[in-house]
């Protein structure tokens, strides 16, 4: 049966969960507090979230292909949690419109390997939504992603990863962020870039 393609609309319906769970508590949460299980703190993780989403947006704009771009962002000092993940939405529009005017078949430099648009879109809602459930677990908020987006994104990004979890919990469990009934943490994980269809013609 023919997989359902992660699309940049997929991307803007990950941005939008993450933003508007966060946004609930963006002037009364305590933003130093740590992010999950990660060293970083909520303030410090959503600076990394948004130079991701715009260092993707330039790479896929430049259509670099053997190294990424010399571009970073952040956060401005000063500027309130509200104001954050609104930067955080325009990266994500950034690069949903750069991947939606991407030339057919085109690929795109990343450190874990060249990927396609369809790649790039299901990279930036694996880092959106891991590092937002990062964020929310921080602040005290439930983050509930639709469970076909989830779908999508797994079957896309981690096509081998088992079928017996709600889609969800199933995405934490691949990023190394929850444990399964049998299946423990993940201490180390790699979505993967390579279209699934094409890793069925190498295998």
């Amino acid at each position: 049966m023919r997989r359902h393609l992660f699309t940049p609309d997929d991307l803007d319906s990950a941005v939008d969960v993450v933003v508007t769970a966060l946004r609930s508590v963006a002037e009364t949460a305590d933003w130093s507090a740590p992010a999950g299980g990660l060293d970083w703190d909520c303030r410090s993780t959503v600076d990394h979230l948004l130079d991701d989403l715009f260092t993707y947006a330039a790479r896929v704009a430049v259509a670099a292909q053997e190294r990424g771009v010399p571009f970073a962002a952040r956060v401005g000092d000063g500027v309130p949690p509200s104001g954050a993940l609104e930067l955080v939405t325009i990266g994500g529009r950034l690069l949903s419109a750069a991947l939606r005017t991407a030339p057919e078949g085109q690929r795109f430099f990343h450190p874990w390997g060249t990927t396609d648009a369809e790649g790039y879109a299901g990279i930036g809602a694996v880092e959106v939504l891991a590092h937002g459930a990062d964020i929310a677990a921080g602040l005290g908020v439930r983050l509930a992603p639709p469970a076909d987006l989830c779908r999508r994104l797994l079957d896309r990004m981690f096509p081998d990863a088992p079928e017996h979890a709600d889609p969800w919990e199933l995405l934490l469990w691949c990023t190394g962020r929850a444990e399964l009934p049998g299946l423990p943490r993940r201490t180390s994980w790699h979505w993967r870039n390579t279209p699934p269809e094409e890793q069925e013609k190498q295998s």
